[in-house]
C-alpha cells in the first residue's frame, strides 16, 4: 500500500484529517487564550485553583475529553489501510 511504501504523508486521507484536526484545535487554542487574556483569566477554575484534589479532577476530565476528541484521528493515522479521499 502507499502508506507503507512511501510513508505516512503519502496517504492524502490521513494528511487531510490531521491538518483539519490541527487547524481546528489551533483555532480553539487561540480563541481560549484570547478570551482568557481579555477577561484577565479563566473564571471557571477560580473555585478550584486552591484545592489540589478538585483541580486534579478537572485536569483529568479535560485529559479524557482531549483523548476522546482526538481518537478518530489517532485511529485513522494508526491504520495500515490506505484509501483515496
Amino acid at each position: 500500500s502507499a502508506a507503507t511504501d512511501e510513508g505516512w504523508a503519502a496517504d492524502p486521507r490521513k494528511v487531510a484529517a490531521t491538518l483539519i484536526f490541527v487547524c481546528s484545535r489551533a483555532w480553539l487554542l487561540l480563541f481560549l487564550a484570547w478570551r482568557a487574556h481579555e477577561r484577565g483569566g479563566d473564571a471557571r477554575f477560580d473555585g478550584v485553583k486552591d484545592k489540589a484534589g478538585r483541580f486534579l479532577v478537572f485536569w483529568i476530565v479535560q485529559g479524557v475529553w482531549v483523548s476522546l476528541i482526538s481518537s478518530p484521528v489517532l485511529f485513522l493515522n494508526a491504520s495500515q489501510a490506505s484509501s483515496p479521499l
